[in-house]
């Protein structure tokens, strides 16, 4: 069974284990559909993952990069990019004992600046209001073109490769 531990979720964990599963379904991942724990916290995410690799269980992490991932982190094949480089630098974590080797597109912009122009953009948009994370993420999650979002991102077409090997 693959765990896939997703910072996020708080209040809305039906929403989100929900969201993910939809646009996986989506993004052609057959077969074994991966466990979907909605963790709260970066911190909580780091953890919840940390144990679960501890229990030997295939797992995957989540989590939002908070910042700009550098271009030194994500150089040449996308399977020889560096995820827990970007995260010692920014967090100080520690890429745990037991992890496999997978641990310029949306992530070379700041999330804030994201969360900001969703927001100024829906902002009149009747009767559901302002873009708000919680409320709307994991249903716009649902709705999303997997093949747009792997076009855009370079990161998420690594995710969702990674996740169809492990998977089939």
């Amino acid at each position: 069974m693959v765990t896939l531990y997703v910072e996020g979720g708080g209040d809305h964990e039906i929403e989100c284990r929900k969201g993910f599963r939809i646009f996986l379904e989506k993004a052609g991942i057959k077969g074994r559909m991966p466990r979907i724990f909605a963790c709260g916290t970066r911190n909580e995410a780091l953890n919840d993952f940390t144990e679960g690799l501890n229990r030997g269980e295939t797992a995957f992490l989540l989590v939002d990069s908070e910042a700009p991932v550098s271009l030194e982190h994500q150089n040449g094949d996308p399977a020889d990019w560096r995820p827990w480089d970007h995260l010692k630098d920014r967090d100080a974590w520690t890429k745990p004992d037991k992890i496999a080797a997978l641990s310029t597109g949306v992530e070379l912009h700041a999330k804030q600046k994201i969360e900001t122009t969703l927001k100024d953009a829906t902002k009149d948009c009747v009767p559901k209001g302002a873009y708000g994370k919680g409320a709307h993420s994991f249903k716009i999650l649902a709705e999303l073109s997997p093949s747009k979002v792997i076009a855009a991102s370079p990161w998420a077409k690594r995710f969702i490769d990674e996740m169809k090997k492990i998977t089939a």
